[in-house]
């Protein structure tokens, strides 16, 4: 595999795991929150960065069913994010308070958290467009026994249900729709817990895509 696609690996690798830690805000603290907050933004423009050829040819070639779905995924995680940098400068209560931005504190945190919950599922539904190409760049092999591919298709459901089970048990729409303003943490509950659900929710949703991109696709 070459250098630049392993860097691109491991750079989406740790957007991942630093929207997995920024979803568990109140686990974390407040100032750690926002050394995450900081550093995946920073991961962010670096991916654009690695992505540019595909950026700039958005307005040219012809534009498939899956295109359209990825280039549209693509804008709307960009304005999540953008909403997200805006809207920590103005709640920041460590980092980016140097910088000073003319909104409430109250209406910046609607923003923010609308731009985490509707950026968590966007980004692991991304990630699942394109997941055939991101295993096949790992080195997967295309040919597998009748008996695996029925295993690795029941481990895949089983943590699409699972993921979905977990979505509704933390009231993630309510937060996404603005039903519930504030978030709930059980902060007697292990972490463990917290973690493995969004993992699964990030995984679910990211199978949806998979299994989105693969009907397409045909």
């Amino acid at each position: 595999m070459p250098k630049k696609q392993i860097v691109k690996n491991l750079i989406d690798i740790l957007m991942m795991v630093s929207v997995i830690l920024l979803m568990s805000y109140a686990l974390i603290g407040e100032k750690n929150h926002e050394i995450v907050g900081v550093t995946m933004f920073a991961l962010f423009i670096v991916h654009h960065v690695f992505n540019w050829t595909w950026i700039k040819n958005i307005g040219k070639g012809k534009y498939t069913p899956f295109r359209k779905i990825q280039t549209w995924m693509v804008i709307l995680i960009f304005v999540c994010m953008i909403l997200q940098m805006l809207s920590a400068i103005v709640i920041s209560k460590h980092i980016l308070t140097f910088i000073g931005l003319p909104i409430s504190v109250s209406f910046a945190r609607i923003i923010h958290m609308l731009g985490a919950y509707w950026g968590f599922v966007l980004m692991s539904v991304h990630m699942g467009l394109h997941l055939n190409a991101m295993m096949a760049m790992m080195g997967k092999r295309k040919e597998k026994s009748a008996l695996l591919k029925i295993l690795l298709k029941g481990v895949g459901f089983l943590i699409i249900a699972y993921g979905l089970y977990a979505f509704i048990k933390r009231n993630i729409l309510s937060y996404m729709f603005v039903q519930n303003m504030f978030v709930y943490f059980d902060m007697d509950e292990p972490r463990v817990f917290f973690f493995l659900d969004y993992v699964a929710i990030m995984g679910a949703f990211a199978g949806i895509g998979h299994y989105v991109a693969k009907r397409i696709k045909g």
